[in-house]
C-alpha cells in the first residue's frame, strides 16, 4: 500500500498521474491522505509500505522524516540518494520496500 501527493502545479500532472499509474500496477492499493507529514508517519507506523511525493516542502516532512528514520525506515530522494530537504521531492519506505520504490521514481526525477 503506497501513498503520494498530488502537487499544486497542475504543468506537473502529467508526470504525476504517469507515476501514479506505474506505482498502482504493482500495489494492492493507492491512497492520498493530503498530509506529507501523516503519510510519512503511515509509513513509520506500517500502516503504510511507502511514500512518494515531489513539490514537498521543507515544513510538510522536516519531523516525519525524522520519525520514519528513527522507525528503521528509509527516506531519500527520487534517486535513492540521500535525502535533502532543499531537493523537494521524497521517497519513504519500510526499508527493504525501498530500492524497488527508487527503481520507478528514478525515472521521473527532476
Amino acid at each position: 500500500m503506497l501513498a503520494t501527493g498530488i502537487p499544486y502545479d497542475r504543468e506537473e500532472m502529467p508526470t504525476v498521474l504517469d507515476l501514479f499509474g506505474r506505482f498502482a500496477m504493482f500495489t494492492q492499493g493507492m491512497r492520498w491522505l493530503g498530509s506529507a507529514a501523516l503519510d510519512m508517519c503511515y509509513v513509520a507506523a506500517e500502516r503504510l509500505d511507502g511514500y512518494y511525493a515531489r513539490g514537498i516542502k521543507i515544513w510538510d516532512i522536516a519531523a516525519s522524516s525524522m520519525i520514519l528514520e528513527e522507525a528503521g525506515g528509509k527516506v531519500t530522494d527520487y534517486l535513492g540518494h540521500g535525502f535533502d530537504l532543499e531537493i523537494g521531492e521524497v521517497v519513504a519506505s519500510n526499508g527493504p520496500l525501498h530500492p524497488d520504490l527508487v527503481s520507478v521514481t528514478s525515472e521521473h526525477h527532476c
